[in-house]
């Protein structure tokens, strides 16, 4: 028995150093959404080593909880093998939205050729190779002891350590990981200030549903007062990052966490004992001076009006009105390619085709700053059945939370929250495209499956 608990003990040690080298690998190595990025010749290959360690340490009760998104994640990595297929001539020029590249291939005596349904193969593997830093993090997170504190402290320390290393570049000008990236704004380990800022208003969700988390082992008062502090620096480090995105959900994150406090103050009664009162009432001086402390550091910005976000609001941003001219663009893309799709990572490449002439400007576009919309571009038919398959998950879990008799109400708050701002910002942007971003997604996930594993089959009640 004694052997069997240190071989456990042993094995929940190496499983937190190998995900603690994974999120280290992942924050230097992958905040750039950018194919050819250098430093992908180093994230992927040691991400695969990290998976194939996650795989021997996993089990299949701890794999079991995350059943649903590993199938998807396999399902996704099917399609793009299916996209990497050859197909006869006949097939392939049969296809909707490949009469130029037929035309082409025509004229240059190459119209016998078996080409693959993906319009940019080498993309396409690049692609379906990206894959393996989601897996490992998914792996590396379900096979952790004490998952849920370690989910939420390792999400929290990224977050953190982001907040801070952008406070450090607007402050220095140095600590800016990529040649291609905002500079001059607080984007931390990202490459994208949007990225970074969306990543700020999760990370203060994350702390506030910390705070109001019990049973974890998260409720020292000392802890607590760090939380309430590294919220602050987050705060600082978002409402700072120029991403008017990032602001909407900043301020939509910090109104959420609030509501959250809040609702944990209500569930103090009097007849839960005098006794218990008293680390009440310390509960309630930390998040009155929190509150204030966050108001008025929004306060004096708004004032000084040193909030690079209301400033761009003003005075407009060619990328926004970009935005709005491309739509008709995505929407005649989607019309051609909805079918069989395009191939995944190909919208680069193919968007060149639908290009109209007032778009043509000196920079170019590599994404297409809607994630929906070019999910279902690249991916056709089947990724947006797998879209649904994995939204019908999600809504499901939802309604569970929901009527679950033993399910506090911030906790559904705080899920709809982080939905409405991955969901936000993946429609104007592209986010978790980031190998970084992926890896903080999979926390999320994680801790999504555990909670509603958490229901008690006989804790359904109706919703009031």
């Amino acid at each position: 028995m004694n052997r069997s608990k240190r071989t456990k003990r042993l094995t929940d040690i190496m499983a937190l150093c190998v995900l603690v080298a994974l999120l280290a690998i992942a924050a230097l190595l992958g905040g750039s959404s950018r194919p050819d990025a250098s430093q992908l010749l180093f994230l992927r290959p040691a991400s695969v080593l990290l998976l194939t360690v996650a795989i021997l340490l996993a089990t299949p009760s701890r794999l079991s909880s995350v059943r649903i998104p590993l199938i998807l994640l396999q399902l996704l990595a099917g399609v793009m093998i299916l996209q990497l297929v050859p197909l006869p001539p006949s097939v392939w020029q049969s296809l909707p939205g490949r009469e130029l590249v037929t035309q082409l291939g025509l004229s240059l005596g190459m119209e016998e050729i078996w080409r693959p349904l993906s319009l940019t193969p080498s993309r396409t593997l690049n692609a379906l190779f990206s894959l393996v830093v989601p897996a490992a993090a998914l792996i590396l997170l379900s096979v952790q002891s004490q998952r849920r504190r370690i989910i939420l402290l390792s999400f929290i320390g990224i977050g953190v350590g982001n907040a801070l290393l952008g406070l450090v570049q607007i402050g220095t000008g140095f600590g800016y990981i990529y040649d291609i990236t905002n500079l001059g704004s607080p984007v931390g380990f990202f490459a994208n200030r949007n990225h970074a800022a969306i990543m700020h208003a999760l990370t203060l969700i994350a702390i506030a549903r910390t705070l109001i988390s019990r049973g974890i082992g998260l409720d020292h008062m000392a802890l607590r007062a760090g939380l309430y502090g590294a919220y602050i620096v987050v705060l600082l480090a978002a409402i700072t990052s120029g991403s008017r995105a990032g602001l909407v959900a900043t301020i939509f994150a910090t109104a959420i966490s609030v509501y959250l406090l809040w609702l944990q103050g209500r569930q103090h009664r009097p007849e839960d004992g005098a006794t218990k009162w008293v680390p009440a009432l310390g509960r309630s001086w930390q998040s009155l001076g929190w509150v204030v402390t966050a108001m008025l550091l929004l306060g004096t910005f708004v004032a000084f009006d040193r909030i690079p976000a209301l400033q761009r609001l003003g005075g407009g941003d060619p990328l926004s009105d970009l935005r709005w001219t491309l739509l008709p663009v995505l929407q005649e893309m989607i019309a051609v390619h909805w079918v069989f799709g395009s191939g995944f990572g190909s919208f680069e490449e193919v968007f060149h085709i639908y290009e109209a002439e007032q778009l043509l400007q000196p920079s170019y576009l590599n994404q297409a700053h809607n994630d929906w919309a070019q999910f279902l571009i690249e991916g056709g038919i089947l990724s947006g059945c797998l879209l649904l398959a994995g939204g019908a998950a999600l809504v499901g879990g939802l309604i569970r939370l929901a009527l679950s008799a033993n399910t506090q109400a911030g906790l559904v708050v705080f899920w709809l929250s982080a939905i409405a701002i991955t969901a936000f910002a993946s429609a104007v942007d592209y986010p978790l495209r980031a190998p970084l971003f992926q890896v903080m997604m999979a926390h999320f996930i994680i801790l999504f499956c555990l909670d509603c594993r958490a229901i008690r089959p006989d804790s359904s009640r109706a919703l009031s």
